[in-house]
């Protein structure tokens, strides 16, 4: 009798996800995102990108944080006299820098690992439907509001 144990053939492999298991958005779509689609669109990527990473709890917190940045855009913009012009980009530049920023400080080097492991990165266009379909999202919430 040969009723000796016998390894499986098959080879043990680990569920760790790999570099070409995700893709990653870059500061650029991240930036691109929040121009077009308001702090929501940018954060929806910096959240994706922490939850990819394995990090939940900053993905939520990522997520609740942009949306009240932009509640707190639209407050200031709806208190602005109408008698002063104020550029729209006095609005959107600093929403940019901030966002562009905040990525930067806590994704960065997250962003540089993955793409230095052969990583794949997610398309800016990806990034732009995002920020129109937000947009579009924004527009639905805020038509009730405009017209009462």
């Amino acid at each position: 009798m040969n009723d000796i144990y016998q390894p499986p053939a098959a080879e043990v492999t680990t569920s760790i996800p790999t570099t070409a298991d995700f893709k990653l958005y870059k500061i650029s779509g991240v930036g691109l995102a929040t121009v077009l689609g308001s702090p929501i669109a940018g954060g929806i990527l910096m959240s994706q990108n922490f939850r990819r990473l394995g990090n939940q709890a900053a993905a939520n917190k990522t997520l609740v944080l942009s949306i009240l940045g932009t509640i707190a855009v639209f407050v200031i913009a709806y208190f602005i006299p109408e008698n002063i012009d104020v550029p729209g980009a006095a609005l959107t530049v600093p929403q940019l820098i901030i966002m562009i920023m905040l990525t930067k400080q806590f994704q960065e080097s997250d962003i540089k690992q993955h793409q230095e492991a052969g990583g794949i990165m997610a398309s800016n266009w990806k990034a732009f439907g995002i920020a129109i379909l937000v947009v579009l999202g924004l527009i639905a919430l805020a038509t009730p509001f405009v017209y009462f």
